[in-house]
């Protein structure tokens, strides 16, 4: 199955997340044999960047699309401020998507 994981919980407004884009079983356990060309969108935000580790790729960092690599692939967006970035993520079988809110300096204990 397809899952999208982002590396952090929350987001800065205007600031960098990183998403993987990864194939596991059901226990989350990376399959590295699935390889799908995946599509994805962002809103509220804008992608910078999407790629894998393969060093082997036609085309370039800024496309919307990506072959996935030993299972994963990764995505770089960048929020917009406006609200919570959504990142959706499509090959021909699935189609998943998360919502990563933006950060709050309000939410941490007085500390900005």
């Amino acid at each position: 199955m397809l899952r999208i994981c982002p590396e952090e919980a929350s987001i800065k407004p205007k600031g960098l997340g990183f998403i993987w884009l990864r194939y596991t079983d059901r226990e989350g356990m990376i399959k590295p044999m699935e390889k799908h060309l995946l599509k994805v969108e962002v809103e509220n935000g804008k992608l910078v960047g999407l790629g894998s580790a393969n060093s082997y790729v036609k085309g370039n960092y800024t496309d919307h699309t990506v072959k996935t690599y030993y299972g994963e692939a990764l995505a770089v967006v960048r929020a917009d401020g406006s609200g919570a970035v959504r990142v959706t993520a499509a090959s021909r079988e699935q189609k998943k998507s998360v919502e990563i809110p933006l950060w709050n300096a309000d939410q941490c204990d007085g500390h900005a």
